[in-house]
């Protein structure tokens, strides 16, 4: 056939060959999970027609004016998947669901797919399909299709408009006949086609199982006993099962090596899931220093490519794109990346695609409110439909959310690691005070050059403690700085819990409670509710070597209390009965059962709408449909909470002449409420707002009438 470009530096049959070595790949890992011949045989001929129709005469041109570095009026172009996805119609039966995945396999799936295309003209040569076809025929018939060329010859010439209405045909006035079985062969369909057509294009190969780099690990993953370490009994008990687990040890007890021993050199993607960026950096690096290296693993949250930029400043996009649809054997990510897979948003075909029969680890799953608890629940029956197994872990959890997590997850397996119940780290002293009448003892502990940590509730008020000791030289850290700002005080709090700084002052938010892998000597902390107590316990005497270390809990105050006032005083109660005592493990979790034992989740508001919100969502996007632009904030997050990423001001000259990569290091998120009330501007796609910041105490804004709850984290 004549030369057809697919790309600017291949030809649509050299396009179409690699894909389909991807595609053969693919079928040889995933037919044991799908042994439908019938829709492989379907997959098969969506993978090879999905580009036919770049041989309209208007997406040749645009190619060649690449080539050639000339202009084009990209308003006269005739998308390529519209042209594909009615060639392929009857070939497919007029099978909706896998002709949605060809018309949409590079834009969303909505009702303004293709609209200008009704208004553009469409030229195109038949002889182009026949010689396409001739090519692949042997091709074609080795896979059992009997398709004869000339078949073609009898395509009519249509108009854009024609064509337009022919998709809606077969697309739109059928949709709303899909049930939830459906979503899963799309997702099929759809993953299968975007993975072919993802790495056909970078002519790469698929990654493959998990390779482990560690001879620990390796050896505790392959004989179940390890030649340079001993595995715990309750290590042991977790590799050696094949059901979902939920697993109860305390902080620095090795949950992490658990989970990697329970997941496995097994068939299907392994996702570990964290609460935060911070906590997802901080593992992402462990496991690639110490386990598996960087070509096993992935890093998705929102500021996961600009991370991989500072460690690699040759890391491409299409790169990051392959990571944040869960390509990779193993993916460090933040827990709405899964959850939002839900709502139809972004590349969620992809990720259930690379969720078939999977490992999920959910880390600290006690540290999330009742709404996002709601989205896990529902999440977790989402992903059981397409075979995934849930590894849930945390250190504290109440007996409320563990009889939840077992009536979701009948066959669970309960593992609790009970060898350190009986053991305490820490020395508790609890003040009914606020925390400038401990100033006396704070700065004694400072002036003795003991490692002190500072934990409040508020942004705000972890500012103004910073300004008030800023003669002692602090670091404060919370969720308000920019991204560079926040790698680099990440690194430098890990220098002063490892004696490597003349510093030994950190004052945070509740953001180090599931995040740096750091070791105090001194904890004060404003008083919170049980659990998240025994989180912030848990940064000082990590490793239990340290002598004489002591937590000061404060009573918390009035800004504290979007936690809720029962809680907090419950919990504030419940520590009063230890004061002056060291607590131990399994002391904290009667304190968290005895604070959370009149909760029934059940019956709580916040917790039933996130819980069907994934139903009302699929039933009104028909399933396999993508939600609009306008309802992506509506449905991820409650508006009360909402942040949005700004740049502060102070940055807009610096950046004019930067990249939209670089650009992306000075971002930090802030309530909408505070954004709405400060001036702004737009600049290459980001919004520049006049915020008070600098790199020692992050933005500061002005008290507001809002919810208290905009100034957590």
């Amino acid at each position: 056939m004549r030369k057809i470009y697919a790309k600017t530096d291949e030809t649509l049959i050299e396009h179409t060959n690699h894909c389909l070595s991807v595609w053969d790949c693919l079928k040889e890992t995933y037919y044991p999970l799908f042994p439908d011949s019938e829709m492989w045989q379907k997959s098969f001929l969506t993978v090879l027609f999905h580009d036919i129709g770049k041989i309209v005469e208007s997406f040749q041109n645009m190619i060649i004016a690449r080539i050639e570095g000339c202009g084009y009026n990209y308003d006269l172009n005739f998308r390529h998947e519209l042209f594909s996805g009615i060639v392929l119609a009857n070939l497919l039966n007029k099978d909706l669901v896998p002709l949605a995945a060809v018309f949409s396999h590079h834009r969303k799936l909505n009702e303004e797919l293709f609209e200008p295309e009704q208004h553009r003209e469409v030229k195109y040569c038949k002889q182009d399909i026949v010689d396409f076809v001739d090519y692949f025929q042997s091709l074609l018939n080795k896979s059992g299709f009997k398709i004869k060329s000339t078949y073609f010859n009898n395509f009519p010439y249509l108009s854009g408009h024609q064509f337009y209405d022919m998709f809606w045909k077969l697309i739109w006035e059928r949709i709303s006949s899909l049930e939830s079985v459906d979503r899963v062969k799309y997702v099929f369909y759809k993953g299968i086609l975007n993975t072919c057509d993802w790495f056909g294009s970078a002519n790469k190969s698929l990654f493959g199982n998990l390779k482990v780099k560690s001879q620990i690990i390796k050896s505790g993953l392959e004989n179940k006993k390890a030649t340079s370490i001993t595995f715990s009994d309750f290590q042991l008990k977790c590799s050696n099962t094949e059901k979902d687990c939920l697993v109860i040890a305390p902080t620095g007890s090795g949950k992490t090596e658990a989970s990697l021993l329970w997941s496995g050199e097994k068939m299907g993607k392994i996702l570990y899931l964290l609460p935060t960026k911070v906590t997802s950096n901080a593992i992402y690096e462990r496991m690639k220093d110490d386990y598996f290296g960087p070509d096993n693993l992935g890093l998705v949250h929102s500021g996961a490519y600009s991370f991989h930029k500072e460690l690699d400043d040759n890391y491409e996009y299409l790169e990051y794109l392959r990571e944040k649809t869960f390509h990779k054997p193993l993916t460090v990510a933040t827990v709405d990346q899964i959850l939002t897979c839900g709502f139809n948003i972004g590349y969620w075909e992809m990720k259930e695609f690379n969720c078939f029969h999977s490992r999920i680890i959910i880390d600290e799953i006690h540290s999330y409110d009742f709404y996002t608890l709601g989205l896990i629940i529902a999440t977790i029956r989402h992903f059981k439909e397409l075979k995934a197994k849930f590894f849930i872990m945390s250190a504290t959890i109440p007996k409320f959310l563990k009889k939840l997590i077992k009536q979701e997850l009948t066959e669970i397996k309960l593992i609790e690691n009970k060898s350190l119940l009986e053991e305490s780290r820490n020395l508790f002293e609890v003040n009914n005070c606020n925390v400038d009448e401990l100033d006396e003892q704070i700065i004694c502990e400072i002036e003795k050059n003991r490692k002190v940590l500072i934990v409040v509730n508020t942004v705000n008020e972890a500012i103004r403690l910073y300004e008030k000791y800023n003669k002692y030289k602090p670091i404060c850290y919370h969720s308000r700085f920019i991204q560079k700002d926040r790698v680099q005080k990440e690194k430098q709090i890990k220098e002063v819990s490892e004696d490597q700084s003349e510093r030994n002052l950190v004052i945070t938010t509740q953001v180090v409670e599931v995040s740096l892998d750091i070791d105090f000597d001194i904890l004060f902390t404003e008083s919170a509710p049980a659990d998240a107590i025994v989180q912030r316990a848990g940064r000082v005497n990590r490793k239990r070597k340290k002598e004489n270390t002591k937590i000061v809990i404060f009573h918390h105050t009035e800004k504290a209390e979007f936690y809720g006032k029962d809680i907090l005083e419950k919990s504030f109660l419940e520590f009063q009965k230890y004061n002056n005592n060291r607590i131990t493990e399994q002391q904290f979790i009667d304190i968290v059962n005895e604070v959370y034992k009149d909760i029934k989740v059940e019956e709580n508001q916040d917790y039933l709408e996130g819980l069907k919100l994934y139903g009302e969502i699929q039933e009104h996007y028909n399933f396999i449909q993508d939600v609009s632009v306008k309802d992506e904030d509506t449905y991820t997050r409650k508006i009360k909470n909402a942040k949005i990423p700004i740049i502060p001001m102070k940055f807009l000259e610096y950046l004019s002449d930067k990249d939209k990569t670089y650009i992306s290091n000075y971002i930090v998120d802030i309530p909408i409420w505070a954004a709405k009330q400060i001036g702004k501007c737009k600049e290459k796609g980001f919004a520049f707002c006049n915020v008070d910041y600098n790199y020692k105490r992050g933005v500061r804004l002005k008290e507001s009438s809002q919810n208290y709850s905009d100034y957590i984290f």
